[in-house]
């Protein structure tokens, strides 16, 4: 599995991974300029079929840690929604399980 985000600042993460199914993946991203970014993520798997792209994420700048924290568990529970045996399969770690259940 691949993701790649688009940041809302015309740039992407270009595509990270390639994750195995139950690995946790991530990207980051630090913006320089103060405002208000739309981030959107799309996943595909190894023969190259593609999710739709997520619902749009705004994010504004400057920003506090528990806003961020919010942010990382929004876009993984998008991204969960769409691929529902992804989420079986986390939900059955201990700690992750524990995160999905906020």
């Amino acid at each position: 599995m691949y993701f790649m985000f688009d940041w809302g600042d015309d740039t992407t993460s270009g595509w990270v991974g390639p994750y195995n199914s139950g690995q946790t993946g991530s990207a980051k991203k630090t913006w320089t300029s103060q405002g208000t970014y739309t981030v959107k993520v799309v996943a595909k798997d190894e023969h190259g079929k593609f999710s739709s792209r997520s619902d749009p994420l705004e994010v504004s700048m400057p920003r506090n840690r528990a806003f961020f924290n919010s942010i990382i568990l929004e876009i993984l529970d998008r991204i969960l929604e769409r691929f529902p045996l992804l989420e079986q399969i986390l939900a059955s770690r201990p700690i992750i399980g524990g995160l999905l259940d906020i």
